[in-house]
């Protein structure tokens, strides 16, 4: 029993389908058994406390069935789990759905195709003086060979697929080990054909026979499975042969000191067997795939690019500053300035951003600062009553952090009405003379930001002339044009122009989105937005089956 060095180690030490769904269609069906077990009733392996295993085996679920063609998960009957997972993968269990696959001759048979994926703790286990690999199954009550699940267990069952192509994959502990089973008893190459016609059998396994699999943290998947899923999931071309995946896992794993992936075929036949799984990506997938490669070369400008560079222009340059968003009421500026913050990168901007919404209550400017700055900081208990006091509390955290103040002007329920541009002028050359004091004095890289979001078509511009707001460098941000029906149709002419460059297949695919889905609700989208550019862009890719695209571009991680 190798030693386990910690808890990341996977070592001692939906769709779903009945079978015979497909019969009679002749359509080749692909079957996948997967088993999962994060939770043991053990003394001598320890629980996967991040429930890494029964992720693996949903997430590579999802990714085959919802993704590839003919994917289904096999089980008994109707009544039984579509995935082998904890409990509900004892020994007997495994072993039970692996063999009724293989006496199910509508399931078993050469039009088809089967991969059994385990993902969990994986061994070594002596038999006399033979050591074997093997799988370990829960309720499993000692390290014997007895109570294991060993590869010589089911590999008699292995020999009996009689599908066209074979695929096993194992995340766990010394998988590679089974390989040497193979070599050890050529079981599987007495079935290398059927009726004259060849079938394959391969493997690809999460580490080689003498190391140890890593499991993942809190909300990951395994560290081996979640390559293997991010590799099935970002592949965009019609065939995904097996060596190819494999391939790709290798080159994930390549700087890996601990633990590489191996593959390799299951069969000693002196047959070629140059037959191997091939997974074939839905249709609809690919078209889907194309539209986010068009769309996403051509939403930017609907984005608010300009914006961002502009401030990202300044903010490189210093980073104590004034950034002023202005536009039309409901234009979406606090999510412009949201993401103008976030692409600057301050660490910690959600929790540090101070917003308030001021007002013209107080009567001196005094009066007035400590109303801005007490209402901010309320969110920590503080409250101030001389300027001074405030002063040196500010100072005081801009040694640990920056601080981040956004004052908007307006409120949910819609624009303060009461602020003139006369008054705004005067708040914030009030604002920033003691903003430019705290900086002044604070001699670290830390710094007091202003962002000043307003909707109301306040031209602060024309206010200072362009030039800073006291002797705060300040940044005003270009005016957001919304879209029109005369800009949408330029936006469709340069995008078109950009796609039929890539290709005719392309163009088909473009044409079809937009003739068929967009262009005609062009003129509601625009009137649904009011043309903002932001809710545009969202809008276009909730109708073209890419919302997750408009989430990447608005809100980059």
């Amino acid at each position: 029993m190798p030693e386990e060095k910690d808890d990341n180690l996977k070592s001692l030490g939906t769709v779903v389908s009945t079978p015979g769904t497909a019969a009679g269609t002749g359509i080749p069906i692909n079957y996948l058994i997967a088993i999962g077990i994060d939770r043991y009733d053990c003394s001598f392996v320890k629980n996967f406390e991040n429930k890494n295993c029964e992720k693996d085996c949903r997430d590579l679920a999802a990714v085959l069935t919802t993704k590839y063609e003919q994917f289904e998960l096999y089980r008994e009957d109707d009544t039984a789990e579509p995935i082998l997972l904890n409990d509900n993968a004892g020994k007997q269990k495994i072993l039970s759905r692996i063999q009724h696959f293989v006496k199910n001759q509508t399931a078993n048979q050469l039009n088809n195709n089967l991969i059994i994926y385990f993902s969990g703790h994986g061994g070594s286990v002596k038999q006399g003086l033979t050591e074997m690999g093997c799988w370990i199954p829960y309720g499993c009550k000692e390290f014997s060979y007895d109570e294991v699940l060993a590869y010589d267990h089911f590999i008699p069952l292995l020999k009996q697929v009689c599908t066209e192509n074979f695929l096993l994959i194992s995340d766990s502990c010394r998988s590679g080990q089974i390989f040497n089973e193979i070599k050890k008893q050529n079981d599987i190459a007495n079935a290398a054909k059927i009726d004259g016609h060849e079938l394959s059998s391969w493997a690809i396994v999460s580490s080689r026979s003498n190391e140890d699999s890593k499991s993942g943290g809190p909300n990951r998947g395994s560290c081996f499975t979640e390559k293997l899923v991010e590799a099935l999931t970002k592949f965009n071309e019609r065939k995904f042969l097996i060596s190819d995946l494999a391939a790709r896992l290798d080159a994930a794993f390549v700087n890996d000191e601990e633990q590489k992936s191996y593959w390799g075929r299951l069969s000693l036949s002196t047959l070629p067997n140059s037959g191997q799984f091939i997974l074939h990506t839905k249709q609809e997938v690919l078209n889907i795939q194309k539209r986010r490669e068009f769309l996403q070369l051509n939403l930017a400008e609907l984005n608010y690019d300009k914006q961002k560079a502009r401030f990202i222009d300044l903010a490189a340059k210093n980073a104590n500053l004034f950034a002023i968003f202005t536009g039309t009421q409901n234009c979406g500026l606090r999510h412009v300035s949201h993401q103008a913050k976030i692409s600057v990168s301050f660490p910690g901007y959600k929790q540090n951003a101070l917003r308030i919404n001021p007002t013209l209550d107080a009567g001196d400017w005094n009066q007035r600062i400590l109303q801005v700055f007490n209402a901010a900081f309320s969110k920590f208990n503080k409250s101030f009553t001389a300027l001074d006091a405030l002063h040196n509390y500010i100072l005081s955290v801009l040694q640990k952090t920056h601080i981040v103040l956004e004052l908007i002007f307006y409120t949910d329920d819609g624009i303060q009405e009461s602020w003139r541009e006369k008054d705004k002028k005067e708040f914030m050359d009030q604002v920033a003379q003691f903003v430019s004091a705290i900086n002044k004095v604070n001699a670290d890289d830390k710094g007091l930001f202003i962002f000043v979001v307003d909707e109301q078509d306040c031209d602060y511009e024309k206010l200072y002339g362009g030039k800073n707001i006291f002797d705060i460098d300040t940044v005003y941000m270009p005016k957001i044009e919304c879209m029109d029906s005369i800009k949408a149709k330029e936006w469709y002419d340069r995008m078109r122009r950009s796609v039929a460059a890539r290709g005719k297949s392309d163009l088909d695919e473009f044409d079809a989105l937009f003739e068929n889905i967009l262009l005609e609700k062009i003129d509601d989208l625009i009137s649904s937005t009011k043309g903002f550019p932001g809710s545009m862009l969202s809008s276009i890719c909730r109708q073209a089956e890419c919302e997750e695209l408009a989430i990447q571009i608005l809100d980059p991680q």
